[in-house]
């Protein structure tokens, strides 16, 4: 028998909020729940599959990014912080914006926690009922994984007391980053520069790193101090269109799913807005001639009017 390797990993968990509400639902129907739960993973097998897959083939045999989900959650773990940074950003602006041209199916929230700590992979047990023992070592599509690191990405996504579609990032991890500070903004903001794991031979400007903006988080919405940070994911230098960046197609979505909250989930619907406020003024001064500044101006003060927030424009609107 193989022993058990226990190894520091940097960790994600990613949750789809409003689960629990849909099939605990007293007005929905079943037929209406099964509807729900078909987009949910619809869109969840979209993003995952084409962007790891992507992803994993540029990744040595040794060091593949882990994945592994169950029931309305994804869990995802890896040697390298750049590829679990880059991975949740693509996950997250593919399933944000799958369903903005078709406005009546559901596009779920996803919040995740990111932490670097310890993993164990052991057998799954479902997996024992029909696979010999000797043939599931090594083998990650039927390993189960225990320890704390996966505790604390829970905890970080669970219990963090932050609302909205966030991608937030413990501070090992980000100790591990080159951060650079962006003063082009007037909130605080930072950058690293990202390798780009989408790179293809036939594709010169996939060759270029990428930037990853980042958040800092000082106090939850207990008004509890916390040292943390958030991922700007709608925020990228897109390589496979002639789109500088997502940014529109977050925008598009934001208001379309508008009359989608009510007031108890309206939290979460205000605060995926203000991080895509935040990431539009980013995206504007990087490539401020991809777009046309007065309807720049007339998204952000509707962003604002939203999310009762105020930011000073870019200099370059």
């Amino acid at each position: 028998m193989s022993k058990i390797i226990v190894e520091n990993k940097y960790c994600s968990f990613i949750d789809v909020l409003g689960y629990k509400n849909i099939v605990l639902s007293k007005t929905l129907s079943n037929d209406e729940k099964v509807k729900f739960l078909e987009d949910i993973y619809s869109i969840l097998f979209s993003a995952i599959s084409g962007q790891l897959t992507q992803i994993r083939q540029n990744q040595t045999e040794s060091d593949k990014l882990f994945i592994k989900s169950f029931s309305d959650c994804v869990y995802l773990q890896t040697n390298d912080p750049y590829v679990l940074l880059f991975s949740l950003h693509n996950i997250y602006n593919v399933a944000f914006c799958y369903h903005r041209n078709i406005p009546e199916n559901y596009t779920p929230l996803l919040r995740s926690g990111t932490v670097r700590d310890w993993t164990v992979k052991i057998m799954d047990i479902g997996s024992l009922a029909t696979h010999n023992i000797d043939e599931m070592y090594g083998k990650d599509e039927l390993a189960n994984i225990v320890g704390l690191g996966i505790t604390r990405a829970y905890l970080a996504s669970e219990e963090s007391k932050l609302s909205g579609m966030r991608i937030i990032v413990s501070k090992e991890v980000m100790d591990q980053l080159k951060l650079i500070k962006y003063n082009n903004v007037a909130f605080d903001c930072f950058y690293c520069e990202c390798p780009n794991f989408f790179t293809h031979k036939d594709l010169p400007k996939s060759l270029k790193p990428v930037k990853l903006f980042f958040l800092p988080i000082e106090e939850n919405e207990e008004g509890k101090k916390v040292d943390l940070f958030e991922l700007c994911w709608p925020v990228f230098d897109y390589v496979w269109s002639n789109n500088n960046s997502d940014i529109h197609n977050s925008i598009d979505s934001i208001f379309m799913m508008q009359k989608d909250f009510d007031d108890k989930s309206l939290r979460h619907f205000k605060k995926t807005a203000e991080l895509i406020l935040k990431s539009l003024i980013i995206t504007y001064t990087i490539f401020p001639n991809e777009y046309n500044s007065e309807d720049v101006s007339k998204v952000i003060k509707k962003l604002q009017v939203i999310t009762d927030t105020q930011f000073d424009k870019p200099t370059t609107i």
